[in-house]
């Protein structure tokens, strides 16, 4: 089975769920956030990580805010 994990912070979710889906693919828009996101998913094999940003918007640029925790 598939999940997506879209705005995945950190990977909390994908961390408590790898071992209910053969395969989640964990996107996260923030390149300082997705660096964690990377670190604390990396020995999980069925875990694929994103660094894009998940929109509706028509191509216009995406403004997101960075902040300092991560919860």
């Amino acid at each position: 089975m598939l999940a997506f994990d879209i705005g995945a912070n950190i990977g909390k979710w994908s961390h408590a769920n790898f071992e209910n889906y053969s395969k989640i693919v964990a996107i996260e828009a923030s390149p300082n956030t997705y660096q964690y996101l990377k670190n604390n998913l990396v020995f999980y094999k069925n875990c694929e990580c994103f660094n894009y940003v998940v929109s509706n918007n028509d191509n216009k640029p995406v403004t997101f805010y960075d902040c300092e925790g991560h919860t």
